[in-house]
């Protein structure tokens, strides 16, 4: 077993047979939970940031696209309204809390 000293964001990286890694945190530490849980949560972020970036588009052109046939009067204000609603309920949608990573 190889132990590394190099501390990595506070936290200790531990490398066994080169075939995995253990990351390792002090929770009672502030920093260290804040990055607990920034990891915790990478892969519910990777999954938000993907529908963003290759979903959002489609589905916001559709429903823009339906309200404008609907003649609603729909201003590009209104488009950025639609824009920072749908990313807020993606993060919803995968629990993702700014407030708390």
């Amino acid at each position: 077993m190889i132990e590394s000293k190099k501390v990595v964001s506070l936290k200790k990286v531990i490398i066994n047979n080169m075939s995995r890694a253990i990351l390792k945190f002090d929770l009672s530490d502030p920093d260290d939970m804040l990055d607990f849980k920034r990891v915790t949560k990478a892969n519910d972020m990777m999954l938000a940031l993907f529908n963003i970036k290759y979903n959002l588009k489609k589905g916001l052109e559709y429903e823009i696209e339906s309200k404008l046939n609907g003649g609603e009067d729909f201003t590009q204000y209104d488009v950025l309204d639609l824009v920072y609603d749908r990313i807020n309920e993606i993060l919803d949608e995968y629990d993702i809390n700014m407030d708390n990573i």
